[in-house]
């Protein structure tokens, strides 16, 4: 998320059918997920910094949008930080640790510190890390450290598009 404020207007003033959901998404997370729009063959998570109790708008815009079902991890503001990296990347440690012998593929936006969390959690875990592709939602240049050996895209359409992304889904 970029624009905190944009963030807290929509939520206050539109409603879950008026959320927008990149296009393409949908079918890129149900071919990482191994599956179809309706089920999916390996498990797929959320990994949020919004407030749980955004919970119900969030699933039923992401039903809405035909996003598979996945598990939801929201941020409890009573009890995590606000920080991005030191919100998200316990969660994700969690997971890896759940799954140790589950190969991940990550997405994630250049918004706030995803490409951050990412790169350490292939540094402490790189058996576990297929791949990781950042949205560029920031019009950051791709080139930036921060996205080294990272796959930046505009277009989710663009990362069925990477020659290397069917291996990376289905080597899992």
């Amino acid at each position: 998320m970029t624009h905190k404020a944009q963030m807290v207007l929509g939520t206050l003033t539109r409603s879950q059918f008026e959320v927008k959901v990149f296009d393409h998404a949908p079918e890129t997370v149900a071919s990482v997920g191994g599956g179809t729009l309706e089920s999916t063959a390996r498990p797929v998570f959320y990994l949020s910094g919004s407030p749980w109790n955004l919970h119900q708008r969030i699933a039923g815009a992401f039903a809405q949008a035909k996003l598979p079902v996945g598990s939801m991890i929201l941020r409890s503001y009573s009890r995590e930080p606000l920080d991005a990296y030191q919100y998200k990347h316990p969660h994700l440690e969690e997971l890896f640790k759940a799954f140790p012998h589950r190969k991940w593929v990550l997405f994630g936006d250049s918004g706030e510190k995803d490409p951050e969390v990412y790169a350490d959690l292939r540094k402490a875990h790189p058996e576990q890390v297929a791949h990781i592709y950042i949205h560029n939602a920031t019009n950051a240049k791709p080139t930036e450290a921060r996205f080294k050996d990272m796959t930046t895209f505009i277009n989710w359409a663009d990362v069925a598009k990477d020659p290397s992304f069917g291996a990376y889904v289905w080597k899992q």
